[in-house]
């Protein structure tokens, strides 16, 4: 999948999974973030026997003055 214009972080709820930005994996689990920037492509793997929840988080930080 590319990414929109903004920045986004992968947050793992539960489950296991990988999640592979512009070819570097990282885990998704629990807890994890996961930071895809503008213009990445994100990969999203569930790699365990339960079903893999995340969130994705967008937020334009110029528009929102951050």
């Amino acid at each position: 999948m590319q990414q929109d214009a903004v920045d986004e972080l992968v947050v793992g709820i539960s489950g296991a999974g990988r999640a592979t930005v512009d070819g570097l994996a990282s885990p998704l689990g629990l807890g994890d973030l996961v930071h895809l920037p503008v213009g990445g492509a994100l990969e999203i793997e569930n790699v365990g026997d339960e079903p893999l929840v995340y969130l994705i988080v967008k937020a334009d930080a110029v528009k929102h003055g951050l």
